[in-house]
C-alpha cells in the first residue's frame, strides 16, 4: 500500500494529530503519556502552553526543584491539592514560613 501524504489535506494540526496518537498509545499500553513524551524527546503542548501562560507554575516547579522535596512530599501536595476541600487551604505568605 503507497500512503502519498502530499496528498492528505490535514483537518486538523499535525502537531494536535500526533499528540492524540501519543495519548491514543499510551491509554492503549497502560503508561503514562509523559514517559511515551520523554521517550520521544518531547513534551506534551499542553504542559508546554500551560507553562508559558501561567508562570506561576512555573515558578511552582523551580520551587520544587530548588528545594529537592522527594516523592512523597510531593503526593502529599498533589493529595492536598486533589482534594474537593481544595479551596479552604489557607494562603501562606512568605512571612510565616517556618525556617
Amino acid at each position: 500500500m503507497c500512503l502519498m501524504a502530499h496528498s492528505v489535506q490535514w483537518r486538523i494540526p499535525l502537531r494536535t494529530f500526533l499528540l492524540q496518537i501519543i495519548k491514543n498509545l499510551a491509554r492503549v499500553l497502560a503508561t503514562d503519556p509523559d514517559v511515551l513524551f520523554r521517550l520521544s524527546s518531547s513534551t506534551d503542548p499542553d504542559i508546554v502552553t500551560l507553562l508559558k501562560d501561567r508562570s506561576k507554575v512555573l515558578e511552582l516547579l523551580r520551587l520544587i526543584m530548588d528545594k529537592g522535596l522527594a516523592d512523597e512530599q510531593l503526593d502529599q501536595i498533589m493529595d492536598l491539592i486533589a482534594c474537593d476541600a481544595v479551596s479552604d487551604i489557607p494562603l501562606a505568605t512568605r512571612d510565616n514560613c517556618l525556617p
